[in-house]
């Protein structure tokens, strides 16, 4: 099997014998965990043990299954006019997005 196959298989399995049943997500994760503990090596020096590379792996995997897994707010909110008023004639108003 080469690496392309080997990918691809774990990219498309639904379930391997120790039960993730979200396996590509974890792969994806532990890949990515080795990829950057690879990186932290070659570029700063920084050597990570295996057992660092997983439990980081499966504290981002964690976070990810939390995030599809929790219930959105599906409220409606009803529309509600705002409008501009002037300022008194002694005042100068700066408008701005709620975002500022």
């Amino acid at each position: 099997m080469d690496i392309h196959e080997w990918l691809r298989l774990n990219l498309i399995a639904n379930e391997l014998k120790w039960g993730a049943k979200y396996w590509p997500w974890v792969f994806l994760t532990i890949i990515w965990a080795i990829w950057k503990a690879r990186n932290s090596l070659v570029f700063q020096g920084i050597i990570s043990y295996a057992d660092q590379i997983i439990k980081h792996a499966f504290a981002i995997y964690a976070t990810i299954k939390l995030a599809f897994s929790s219930p959105t707010s599906s409220t409606i909110k009803e529309p509600r006019f705002v409008h501009w008023e002037f300022p008194p004639r002694s005042m100068v108003k700066l408008n701005c997005d709620g975002f500022a």
